[in-house]
């Protein structure tokens, strides 16, 4: 996708290999793309996330990710201040509430935003899309940390390419 996205020859490219990293005790594993799929208009970031290692693109059948609209950390200084977001839906494994409270929800779409905006500019997307149009498909994790505390681990982003 990605060399499709910036019109590379695939005869004159190399292959490279990715090693990631294992990880024990995932709490939450999730994809993300930096603009929002839904309304057009809007800005935000469409996040798919799922309880623990279950796949969230090609879930286990009957099992279905979280899926919300996050609004924070776009444009308006109301969203951030609102901590507004919409849930499509729950994870199938934790289905009363957001595997993330509103704090952390914040906090992924502000490392989603840093990517986003570092990629627009390096790629020198401007004048051709707009800054809300263009899009990152970034590969999270939410581990747990020191004291028990979250930690988001970004583990792979790529040019979003619809």
């Amino acid at each position: 996708k990605e060399r499709t996205y910036f019109n590379f020859d695939n005869s004159a490219v190399c292959m490279g290999i990715m090693v990631p990293e294992a990880f024990d005790n995932e709490m939450v594993n999730g994809v993300a793309i930096t603009k929002n799929l839904y309304r057009h208009y809007e800005a935000g970031f469409v996040i798919n996330m799922q309880q623990g290692e279950e796949e969230v693109v090609s879930p286990t059948a009957g099992k279905t990710c979280e899926q919300v609209v996050s609004y924070m950390n776009t444009v308006s200084d109301f969203y951030n201040a609102n901590r507004s977001a919409d849930w499509i839906s729950f994870s199938s494994l934790h289905p009363n509430s957001s595997l993330l409270s509103q704090d952390e929800l914040f906090e992924l779409t502000k490392q989603l935003e840093v990517i986003k905006r570092h990629f627009y500019d390096l790629y020198k997307m401007f004048p051709e899309v707009l800054y809300k149009d263009f899009a990152m498909d970034v590969e999270f994790k939410i581990l747990y940390g020191s004291e028990g505390k979250k930690r988001i681990l970004i583990k792979q982003a790529r040019p979003y390419n619809d």
